[in-house]
């Protein structure tokens, strides 16, 4: 099948008659009439009824007809791709994060400023466009998205207890982890809790009085490393789960008006009364990336790594 059997058949359909289709498209009706029978013995098809007054469409030709006005149009948009104009792109994945959020908008606007600049000084020749390809997910759904091609790069955190086992599942999927920080383990208060905007600490011994929103649980969630580092004798069953959700809406809406909490990790919001350490300094986990083994990153990820370290 050839594109031009499709385009023979679409001005057909149209105009209802092989002639007036290969005046249309400046060639003869004989070639056209040889095209679209050879089209029909290939497909096994009776795409038109030809009759002494001219051909009629068949419901299988109409079918036909319409998968291949798209295909066409298909084609025209890519024939008309401005080869002067391209886009740029940050392509990353992430556990759900506020703050995360909050780095991509910082670097989309100083990027795009940029890009501005750069255009009205030579718009002529320099026709640039930044964009963004932003997923979250859960640790495992992440490696995907990165293994797959779909992001860059998957910014997770992890127990260093659990390096040896991650690095494991890694290999197989030639990923490999970059380190960039240490954060500690906290809980985020809601503002009816008596912590809340207490700059306070907890104890580890106290989260048994606490009242807990969680989300889906697996192996690298925030819930599973707290059992995974033995935290003293509390494990995340002796927790009081009150809520279990996978909505990063509904947790910020529990904490926004009720006394739950959520176990997550500080991100150095130091002006944000909801947060409150948990006393146990060696029990940090490490944020970082997941990548793809021995592929360079592209000069907008290298540009954004900073932006993410800078606010967690």
């Amino acid at each position: 099948m050839e594109i031009r059997q499709l385009e023979y058949l679409v001005a057909a359909v149209e105009e209802k008659s092989f002639y007036r289709a290969s005046e249309r498209l400046f060639t003869s009706q004989p070639a056209i009439s040889k095209s679209i029978a050879s089209l029909e013995r290939e497909l096994d098809l009776n795409l038109f009824i030809r009759t002494s007054k001219g051909i009629e469409v068949t419901t299988q030709g109409e079918k036909l007809y319409y998968y291949a006005k798209n295909i066409l149009c298909q084609m025209d948009m890519i024939k008309d791709i401005d080869k002067d104009f391209f886009v740029t792109r940050l392509s990353i994945a992430s556990y759900p994060s506020a703050v995360i959020a909050k780095a991509i908008k910082k670097f989309y606007k100083d990027m795009e400023n940029k890009y501005n600049h750069q255009m009205l000084a030579n718009s002529k020749k320099y026709r640039r466009q930044f964009g963004i390809d932003y997923l979250e997910g859960g640790v495992q759904e992440i490696i995907d998205y990165v293994s797959t091609g779909v992001c860059e790069i998957g910014i997770i955190y992890i127990s260093p207890n659990q390096k040896n086992a991650f690095n494991h599942i890694l290999s197989h999927k030639h990923l490999e982890f970059i380190a960039l920080k240490e954060s500690q383990l906290c809980i985020y208060v809601g503002k009816k809790h008596p912590l809340y905007g207490s700059g306070k600490t907890v104890k580890m011994d106290q989260l048994p009085e606490c009242k807990f929103v969680r989300g889906i649980r697996d192996f690298f969630s925030v819930e599973h490393h707290f059992d995974y580092v033995n935290l003293s004798d509390i494990s995340t069953n002796q927790l009081k789960e009150i809520v279990v959700t996978n909505s990063d809406h509904l947790v910020t809406e529990m904490l926004n008006d009720t006394d739950l909490c959520y176990i997550a990790v500080n991100v150095d919001l130091k002006d944000n009364p909801s947060c409150v350490n948990i006393e146990d300094k060696e029990k940090n986990l490490v944020l970082g990336y997941i990548k793809k083994a021995n592929v360079p990153l592209n000069n907008n990820t290298i540009k954004f790594l900073p932006y993410v370290t800078s606010v967690i």
